[in-house]
């Protein structure tokens, strides 16, 4: 009887409606962000992939800057573009049999 009266007590209830929802929606999200980042895993390269891991990150770094007020330094943030800066300049080595068909005359 305790459990029903704090399950359907809507004085009590940490199970109401809106936060069941809230609970289904959150982990209807973290699946489809999970099946996404599965995917694109098989769809690009392990570099490509980092890549917009990285420039996820920035789009997190720049939403926290926006809405709070505890976000990186302002050095933190250059050396976050530095590396975005560098990784656009980052290519991947050739493969051997490429590098030998050039070679060969």
């Amino acid at each position: 009887a305790e459990f029903q009266a704090f399950i359907f007590d809507s004085d009590a209830s940490v199970f109401e409606i809106q936060s069941m929802l809230a609970l289904l929606l959150s982990c209807i999200v973290g699946l489809g962000i999970s099946y996404t980042g599965w995917w694109a895993r098989q769809v690009v390269s392990a570099t490509s992939y980092t890549l917009i891991g990285v420039v996820n990150k920035f789009g997190t770094v720049t939403v926290n800057i926006l809405v709070w007020d505890k976000h990186a330094s302002p050095m933190g943030l250059m050396f976050l573009c530095l590396c975005l800066i560098a990784s656009t300049l980052y290519q991947q080595a050739p493969m051997r049999a490429t590098v030998l068909a050039r070679e060969m005359p």
